[in-house]
């Protein structure tokens, strides 16, 4: 059986992001089954021109890597010149999966990224990963109508690209969507939604839950004095200011993941400060990419709260951290704090219960999937509020909620996740999707 995965995504920005971690770690796992999929003959589809996806290096088992051109944007001196080959080159690129070579010839065919497109060819069966809608869900903020984009900016020209750029997205998603023979949801949430917002025939929509990243999890007995170098964002100057942070100084609460509208770190800001107010003594610590200096947030609630902040002082952004970093973070936090008001999943949920990190969440989407009965759900930034304080103030709520969350986090993994994945292509020839 000739069994087909699309690494285009890892080749142009997804190798960091959800779709890349999911893809690489159920090909990992894959390579850990060579008597499972022994009768399988993989295929890998890649770029031309574009290195090689590291999970290749040192690829065990047996494969056949096919390369194909990638669609660039049009170059020309006139606008209308740009405009009309770009109109063709999105066509092209929408439609392009139909001609990758020997695709025809595949039995499966498993796709990560929708906008990558899912083929239409009758006698080749197709797998497509859907993680979420959250541009359906909040399309104000993700998705913009013409209407909403002219009214905000009053710009025809950004409407006409917005509503250029929402029409090329629902189309590409309708049709992979519907040309797919199995569509595999994160989480039972994502699967209700597709059914809701799209009308997806639910017959055709399996569950598979996704897992946490390994991270260096060996515990830290005695992290001494390991410090981070973090930016002082509270001074307005043309020199770059750092200082150091000792995660001994004091308890901290923590965040780690990006910043757009559905996170709300504005609430976290404010429960921080709640609890500032009340004398309690500790740090706020926020890491990833977005948090390098203040203008490298992207919402605008959430810079406008760290700027007006009376403890600023005391909130450290890491930017980008490592795995060991990571780990050394949620193993020494009072808790990871994660005001989200949509997921599709909730991977950062279950990753700080695995390192042994009390969770303290919204209660919305899929997280009551993941986070179980571990995790402590808040409704608004005064019950963040109070929950930090009954973990600083009571050991064995902390050790409870720690141990539950350890006992939780050992429901999902990659090797259970792959295992089912590796079923839902066997039986995909009899449409037979009950495991």
């Amino acid at each position: 059986m000739k069994v087909a995965f699309d690494l285009r995504p890892l080749q142009i920005g997804h190798q960091y992001r959800g779709i890349g971690i999911c893809l690489q770690n159920i090909l990992k796992q894959v390579q850990n089954s060579p008597d499972t999929i022994k009768h399988w003959e993989l295929v890998f589809y890649v770029y031309k021109n574009h290195e090689l996806p590291a999970i290749l290096d040192n690829y065990t088992v047996p494969h056949r890597i096919i390369a194909t051109q990638e669609i660039l944007p049009p170059h020309g001196r006139l606008k209308l010149t740009r405009y009309l080959k770009g109109m063709y080159a999105s066509w092209r690129k929408a439609n392009s999966i139909n001609y990758l070579s020997e695709i025809k010839y595949m039995d499966v065919f498993v796709q990560f990224d929708f906008l990558l497109g899912v083929p239409s060819h009758s006698n080749t069966k197709s797998i497509l990963l859907k993680y979420d809608v959250i541009p359906l869900v909040s399309e104000a903020h993700y998705l913009p109508t013409f209407k909403q984009v002219r009214a905000r900016t009053k710009s025809i020209r950004s409407a006409i690209r917005a509503q250029r750029h929402r029409a090329r997205y629902l189309w590409l998603l309708r049709k992979s969507l519907q040309r797919a023979d199995l569509v595999l949801a994160i989480s039972d949430h994502t699967k209700q939604d597709l059914v809701n917002f799209l009308n997806i025939d639910e017959h055709k929509i399996t569950t598979l839950s996704l897992a946490a990243d390994d991270l260096l999890s060996s515990p830290v007995e005695e992290p001494k004095d390991k410090l981070f170098s973090s930016m002082d964002w509270r001074f307005i100057s043309g020199q770059q200011r750092y200082r150091s942070l000792s995660i001994l100084d004091k308890p901290y609460l923590m965040y780690i993941g990006g910043v757009d509208p559905r996170r709300c770190i504005q609430d976290l800001v404010l429960a921080y400060n709640l609890l500032r107010a009340e004398g309690i003594n500790c740090a706020l610590i926020l890491a990833g990419y977005d948090f390098q200096v203040l203008k490298t947030i992207p919402s605008v609630d959430a810079r406008d709260a760290l700027r007006h902040s009376s403890y600023s002082e005391d909130i450290y952004f890491l930017g980008f951290v490592s795995s060991e970093e990571k780990s050394l973070l949620y193993q020494n936090a009072v808790a990871f704090v994660y005001p989200t008001l949509y997921e599709g999943f909730g991977l950062p949920v279950l990753e700080a219960m695995q390192q042994g990190c009390p969770v303290v969440c919204y209660d919305n989407s899929s997280l009551r999937e993941v986070g179980g009965t571990a995790a402590l759900y808040a409704k608004a930034p005064e019950d963040i509020a109070i929950i930090i304080k009954s973990l600083l103030s009571d050991k064995d709520l902390r050790s409870r909620t720690i141990s539950k969350g350890k006992e939780q986090a050992k429901k999902f993994s990659w090797q259970k996740t792959t295992s089912k994945f590796i079923k839902l292509i066997e039986n995909l020839k009899t449409k037979d999707y009950r495991l």
